[in-house]
């Protein structure tokens, strides 16, 4: 896996800004996330398995993925692109049962 990234951040600082008014954003509109970095996430969606990854585009709506979060209260993952999460609008929700596999970031920055 790669050490955390944020898609189009210029660098460490601006990276770390982006996640935490990602963070802050997704929390106002969908509930408390937690503080855990995820590269990717595989799981079932309408009866097909689609899997997001950052800095890829995502199997819903073919946009960027910029960050993966987690709930921290429930078993949910939100998936952010430009209009789904990060500027605007609700994130992509994805369930946490036992089809989803997640992967985190790579621990060496």
């Amino acid at each position: 896996m790669p050490a955390f990234f944020i898609p189009h951040a210029k660098d460490k600082d601006q990276t770390e800004r982006m996640y935490e008014s990602i963070k802050e954003y997704v929390g106002k509109v969908s509930g408390p996330v937690a503080d855990e970095r995820i590269y990717s996430i595989s799981y079932a969606h309408n009866g097909k398995q689609l899997h997001s990854v950052v800095g890829e585009k995502d199997g819903v709506h073919g946009e960027e993925v910029i960050a993966i979060l987690r709930a921290s209260q429930s078993d949910l993952y939100f998936i952010c692109t430009a209009n789904r999460g990060v500027t605007r609008g609700d994130p992509i929700l994805a369930g946490g049962g036992w089809q989803t596999v997640v992967q985190g970031f790579s621990a060496n920055e």
